[in-house]
């Protein structure tokens, strides 16, 4: 049991270790940006979409850690062998994951209909109507 809770973790953290590296590789700046750049026509991010991108990162992030509390969870209920107290911490740990992924879904859904419905009703109109 040891042995494999030491081999979890560390896949684990060596999932963990290639996820900024992959981000970063995809990030690296190519042979078509370099040519944008010489031409002046660089694209500058709004702090909008920046911040969005880091939402939707530690959404994945929270995706996986989901993922791997329930394979934990399911690898813990398995390897219980019919022992009552070792399924019921399983059932625990697989309700918290499920809690947790829904309040942090709940909260995404309800930031982002609060700030669709202020950005509608805020907006300018552009039908050049004043």
């Amino acid at each position: 049991m040891k042995k494999s809770i030491i081999l979890f973790s560390s896949l684990t953290i060596l999932l963990f270790t290639l996820f900024p590296a992959a981000h970063s590789f995809a990030a690296e700046a190519g042979g078509l940006e370099i040519t944008a750049n010489y031409a002046g026509l660089t694209i500058k991010e709004e702090p909008e979409a920046i911040i969005g991108n880091l939402i939707g990162t530690i959404l994945s992030i929270i995706g996986v850690i989901f993922f791997i509390l329930m394979v934990y969870a399911g690898f813990k209920w398995m390897t219980a062998r019919g022992n009552e107290e070792g399924v019921k911490e399983a059932q625990k740990t697989i309700i918290a994951a499920i809690i947790g992924l829904v309040v942090v879904l709940s909260a995404y859904a309800i930031t982002n209909f609060v700030f669709t419905s202020v950005e509608e009703n805020t907006s300018p109109p552009t039908d050049g109507s004043q």
